[in-house]
């Protein structure tokens, strides 16, 4: 028997709860191709240009868009309608004069937010991993499938490097704990900007537990749901 392909559609009713949109429109959407996020946790290029940013009006304009080279995610032209994007990352289109950041709604799913030229030159991620090599040398993880080596660093799981674009290159450490700025990524308080009071230490099977404080009031959540952006 033949091997069979890979599926490149997804109903809309089994689409991850961060994709934005009108399930009982019609059947079927677009599927992330495997990338540098989980499945759950980022939404096709195809749907981005079509359905959040409205530059294209169907799969077809989408296609041409993009192999005309027209596309970059955060500096790097991309030709894959499948191509998965995630919080935080730039999707630029050349001709189109504007620059949109990915970003969460107070529902906790993803739309496209508006930047300037200043903006667009700079991404944050989270550090989710950090390991020392044979070599000696610092191996850091990040939540947008980067891999950063560097001789040394003080940086620290659940910190936030922030990459210079189109380079690709670490421009500074954010580092998690009180005071620092952070974007609120789960639970009832997604989208939402707060500044981290107290960091709780958790248990054995418990995380940390975080203090933070918005415009209007405080509130707790975990380590995991806080990426810190400043």
């Amino acid at each position: 028997m033949a091997k069979k392909g890979e599926t490149k559609g997804l109903k809309r009713l089994k689409a991850p709860k961060v994709r934005k949109l009108k399930r009982k429109v019609r059947k079927w959407t677009i599927r992330s191709r495997a990338g540098p996020y989980k499945g759950n946790e980022s939404i096709p290029l195809g749907f981005v240009l079509r359905d959040l940013i409205g530059v294209c009006k169907t799969m077809h304009e989408v296609r041409i868009v993009l192999k005309e080279g027209k596309v970059r995610v955060n500096g790097i032209k991309r030709s894959d309608y499948r191509f998965s994007v995630g919080l935080f990352d730039v999707v630029s289109i050349d001709g189109f004069g504007k620059d949109y950041r990915i970003v969460f709604d107070l529902k906790g799913r993803f739309e496209a937010e508006e930047i300037d030229q200043t903006e667009k030159k700079t991404k944050i991620s989270k550090i989710i991993g950090k390991k020392k090599t044979k070599g000696g040398k610092i191996q850091l993880r990040t939540n947008d499938g980067r891999t950063i080596v560097m001789d040394k660093t003080e940086a620290k799981v659940g910190d936030s490097v922030e990459i210079e674009l189109p380079v690709q290159k670490v421009k500074r450490i954010l580092s998690f704990g009180k005071g620092a700025k952070a974007y609120i990524i789960g639970g009832k308080h997604a989208g939402k900007k707060a500044e981290i009071l107290e960091v709780r230490e958790g248990e054995i099977n418990k995380p940390k537990i975080v203090l933070l404080k918005d415009k209007e009031n405080e509130f707790l959540t975990t380590m995991d749901k806080v990426f810190v952006v400043g």
